[in-house]
């Protein structure tokens, strides 16, 4: 993976949720993208299966 994949961005002017600490804000990150990473994987699959069926 590119090392700058890895890098996030929390904005310092406008916060998104000003109460997340910055751990609070990376906590979130990381579950979101675990959520994104769970559609990913069943769109892959439901059209894996539409192909099929074609």
């Amino acid at each position: 993976m590119e090392p700058l994949a890895k890098i996030g961005f929390v904005a310092q002017d406008n916060p998104t949720y000003a109460a997340l600490s910055v751990a609070d804000h990376l906590d979130f990150g990381f579950a979101v993208a675990q959520v994104q990473r769970s559609v990913d994987h069943t769109l892959t699959g439901a059209a894996s299966v539409m192909q099929r069926q074609m």
